[in-house]
């Protein structure tokens, strides 16, 4: 399956497709771990502001 694939991609050797395509599934990966780090660095800046919301209003009360 390797070989025929390498052959329809116009690769010369079996190793050169299989080493191309492991850094194209390693780079989607990549892409999308950034993806998910990202939003999850956008929850947690929303749950500080949120929670510096509840703690000043607190402190208002408090007064």
């Amino acid at each position: 399956v390797a070989e025929w694939l390498a052959m329809a991609f116009g690769f010369e050797t079996t190793s050169n497709f299989l080493l191309s395509a492991a850094v194209i599934v390693l780079l989607i990966m990549e892409i999308k771990n950034s993806v998910l780090i990202s939003k999850h660095e956008n929850r947690i800046k929303t749950l500080l502001q949120e929670l510096s919301i509840m703690k000043s209003e607190e402190n208002k009360k408090d007064r």
